[in-house]
């Protein structure tokens, strides 16, 4: 019983962990205006490339696209934990329930990362389209300094 109720609490844990580690990824999830201050470190990155109108209109149009796909993830993300959190309570403990839920959890945490990443990817895609790829190396550094915390982004 005492390892049944370690293992719920580290499941538990590791759930909120990763919760935690998806809203962080989520505040930064697409916005739906990029010329405003929230939607994470995108906005900035965007900011700071000074897009051409078209190069604009195109990564609006991608953002809008992927908005939905986010919305989502999230949801059921949350509706996840909220079901791992029930099957892991110490009086209702269920040890194969709560696997199920830590998996799922899992999932759809990496389903949000594997979003965001397509996201960043068609961005990178319509910085190209005039077959200048200066505005593409100019993202990847970027977002390699926003993901990696290197000192200089946003100061």
């Amino acid at each position: 019983m005492r390892n049944t109720v370690v293992t719920a609490f580290g499941i538990t844990v590791l759930a909120l962990a990763l919760l935690a580690f998806c809203f962080s990824v989520a505040g930064a999830a697409p916005p739906t205006n990029t010329r405003g201050h929230q939607g994470g470190f995108l906005t900035h990155i965007l900011a700071q490339l000074k897009l051409t109108p078209a190069e604009q209109t195109a990564i609006d149009s991608i953002l809008a696209d992927q908005k939905a796909t986010f919305q989502t993830l999230i949801h059921k993300l949350e509706t996840d934990r909220a079901t791992l959190k029930t099957d892991s309570t110490l009086s209702s403990y269920n040890e194969s329930a709560v696997t199920t839920d830590a998996a799922a959890v899992g999932a759809d945490l990496g389903n949000l990362i594997a979003a965001r990443l397509d996201t960043e990817y068609l961005i990178y895609q319509a910085l190209g389209t005039d077959g200048d790829t200066t505005r593409q190396e100019e993202f990847v550094k970027l977002l390699a300094v926003a993901k990696h915390g290197h000192h200089g982004f946003g100061h």
